[in-house]
């Protein structure tokens, strides 16, 4: 395996690290996940997960990755997460 390194500001950052996905691509992930789920079951609406719980980047991302595979209109009213797909 090749292993590449970049010089960032003082730092080393690896392949290891440009591999994890990024916050954005987390919160898309989860969304994306959670359109296909009963609200119940939403990670988004679990104790400690909602939106004040993450960065703006991660919740575009739940919010865009949500939509992307819900009908116009859809979304939640959750205190957790309030949002609705255009």
């Amino acid at each position: 395996m090749l292993a590449i390194s970049i010089f960032v500001s003082g730092s080393t950052v690896t392949d290891e690290v440009l591999a994890k996905p990024s916050v954005f691509q987390s919160g898309y992930n989860h969304g994306s996940s959670d359109a296909h789920k009963d609200p119940s079951h939403w990670y988004i609406l679990q104790p400690g997960k909602g939106f004040a719980f993450h960065t703006k980047s991660f919740n575009d991302g739940y919010v865009a990755g949500y939509c992307a595979n819900s009908p116009p209109g859809s979304g939640s009213d959750a205190d957790e997460a309030t949002f609705s797909c255009p």
